[in-house]
C-alpha cells in the first residue's frame, strides 16, 4: 500500500511505527505534507540565520520567534489548519529571501536555504509543486535509518524546546542563546557530513537546552502569575464540555478566561436589555448600539496598519481571515451569499446585535493583541486575526451559544433602523411641541 504520509513524532503512532494513511491524531496527509515542508523551509532559514551569526550579524527577535512558532505549529495536535500552515511557509520564505542577501559567504549553505516557491515570472508555484517538494523533503528523505532516527530525534526535541520558548515568549521572556542553538541544531539536521556520533552529541546538547528552556518558561510563569500553590480541585465529570489546557499554556488560559468572561457578560447584558424593554424600545436600542458598534468595527484596525496591512487589498485579506476564524472557515464572500445580500450591501449593516457583538469582540481583541505583542508583517497579522476569531468562536461554542453563521439576518438593515429612529424622534418632538402649545393656550 502506497504511503500517503509518514509521521512518527508521537506515542500514539499507528502500529508503533508510523502513521502512513492518516494520523491517529486526525491529521490528514495534506496537512502532514505541509507541516513537513514548513519544517524544511524553517531549516533553510535557520541555516541562513546561523551563518549570519557566524559573520557577526545580529538576528532579529521577530525572526527568532518566527522559527520558534513554525516548529510549534508542527507539534502533535497544535495546528491542523492547512491554509495557516501554507501562510507560514510563504512568510518564512519571504523572510529568508531578505536575510540571505545579507550573507557574505553562501557557499556552505544547504539547498533548503535557496529553495523557493517563486517562479521565474514572480508568481507562486502551484500546490502540486508544494506537495512534491514536501514529499521529497519529508522524514523518509534520509535513507540511512540510524542517521534518520537521530535527525528526527533532534528535530522532535527542538519542537519541544520551541513549545517552551513560544509560551515564554508570549509572556515577554526571551533567551537569544536558546534561539541561536535551536536554529543551529535545526540547520545541522541537513548536514550530510555529520556522523552518527556527531548527531548523538547534538541530541544530548538538545536535551540540555530543553532543560534550559523549561527553566526559562518556569521563570516566565512565576513572574507573571506567582508561585504555584497546592489547591483542592474538583476532578469529577460534569455535563458541560471542557477545554483541555496543559501546564505550559497559562497565557492561553488567561486569555481564554478573559474572553469567556467578556462574551458571557455581553450575552447577559443583551438578554437583560431584551427582557426589560418592549419591542419598540429594543428596536430603538439596536438602531443606536448596532450603528455605533459598526462604526467601531470599521475603525478598530489601526494596529493592523502598523503591522503592515496597508492597501485596500491587504485589509480585505486581513478582514477575511478574521471572518474565517469566527465563522468556521466562511469568508466574506460566503457570508455575503449566506445572508442573500446584494453586491452593494455591507455585511456589517445586516447583522443583529448578538452577531455584531461577536465581531466587535473579535476585532477589539485582535487590535489589542497586535499592539500588545507588536506583531509585524501582513501574514503574521492575518494569522493573528484568524486565531483570535477562532478562539472567540470556540468560546461561544463552550458557552452553548449560537454560531455566528447560524444567527438570523435582521429584517431591516442598520440604515433602515436609523431612518425609522429619526422619524420617531421627529414625531415625538412634534407631539411634545403640540402639548406645549396647548398648555400655553390654556
Amino acid at each position: 500500500m502506497e504511503h500517503k504520509m509518514f509521521c512518527y513524532q508521537c506515542q500514539e503512532t499507528a502500529g508503533c511505527s508510523g502513521c502512513t494513511q492518516m494520523g491517529v491524531c486526525g491529521k490528514k496527509p495534506e496537512v502532514a505534507a505541509m507541516q513537513d515542508l514548513l519544517v524544511y523551509v524553517s531549516k533553510g532559514l535557520s541555516a541562513v540565520t546561523t551563518q549570519l551569526r557566524k559573520e557577526g550579524t545580529k538576528v532579529s527577535e521577530e525572526t527568532n520567534h518566527l522559527i520558534t512558532w513554525n516548529l510549534f505549529t508542527t507539534i502533535t495536535n497544535a495546528n491542523f489548519d492547512n491554509e495557516a500552515i501554507i501562510a507560514r511557509i510563504h512568510n518564512t520564505l519571504s523572510v529568508r529571501r531578505t536575510l540571505i542577501l545579507q550573507v557574505k559567504d553562501t557557499s556552505g549553505l544547504p539547498e533548503a536555504a535557496f529553495w523557493d516557491i517563486k517562479t521565474k515570472d514572480g508568481s507562486d508555484a502551484s500546490d502540486d509543486v508544494l506537495f512534491a517538494k514536501a514529499k521529497e523533503a519529508g522524514v523518509l528523505s534520509t535513507k540511512d535509518e540510524d542517521i534518520r532516527s537521530l535527525r528526527e530525534l533532534i528535530t522532535y526535541g527542538l519542537k519541544g524546546l520551541s513549545a517552551y520558548s513560544k509560551h515564554a515568549n508570549v509572556l515577554l521572556s526571551d533567551d537569544p542563546e536558546i534561539d541561536a542553538f535551536l536554529q543551529r541544531a535545526l540547520a545541522a539536521t541537513l548536514d550530510d557530513s555529520l556522523t552518527a556520533d556527531d548527531l548523538v552529541a547534538l541530541t544530548l546538547e538538545t536535551g540540555n537546552y530543553g532543560v534550559r528552556g523549561m527553566a526559562m518558561l518556569d521563570t516566565a510563569n512565576t513572574s507573571a502569575y506567582g508561585n504555584p500553590e497546592i489547591t483542592r480541585v474538583n476532578i469529577g465529570v460534569g455535563k458541560n464540555p471542557g477545554i483541555l489546557v496543559s501546564g505550559h499554556d497559562l497565557k492561553d488560559l488567561e486569555m481564554l478566561l478573559e474572553q469567556s468572561r467578556e462574551v458571557e457578560r455581553l450575552q447577559k447584558e443583551l438578554e437583560t436589555v431584551k427582557n426589560q424593554l418592549s419591542d419598540r424600545r429594543i428596536m430603538e436600542q439596536e438602531a443606536g448600539s448596532i450603528a455605533e458598534a459598526s462604526l467601531k468595527l470599521n475603525k478598530v484596525f489601526e494596529a493592523a496598519q502598523q503591522a503592515g496591512v496597508k492597501t485596500r487589498g491587504d485589509f480585505a485579506k486581513f478582514q477575511n481571515r478574521g471572518y474565517q476564524g469566527l465563522y468556521g472557515g466562511l469568508g466574506a464572500k460566503e457570508i455575503h451569499a449566506r445572508k442573500s445580500l446584494k453586491k452593494s450591501q455591507n455585511i456589517l449593516d445586516h447583522m443583529g446585535s448578538e452577531e455584531l457583538a461577536a465581531n466587535l469582540f473579535r476585532a477589539t481583541q485582535t487590535n489589542a493583541k497586535l499592539r500588545r505583542e507588536n506583531i509585524q508583517g501582513k501574514d503574521a497579522a492575518n494569522e493573528t486575526h484568524y486565531q483570535v476569531g477562532a478562539k472567540v468562536r470556540k468560546t461561544i461554542e463552550e458557552l452553548g451559544g449560537t454560531m455566528p453563521e447560524n444567527l438570523p439576518t435582521p429584517d431591516r438593515s442598520i440604515q433602515q433602523l436609523q431612518k425609522e429612529e429619526k422619524k420617531r424622534l421627529k414625531s415625538d418632538e412634534q407631539i411634545t411641541m403640540n402639548i406645549f402649545e396647548e398648555n400655553e393656550r390654556d
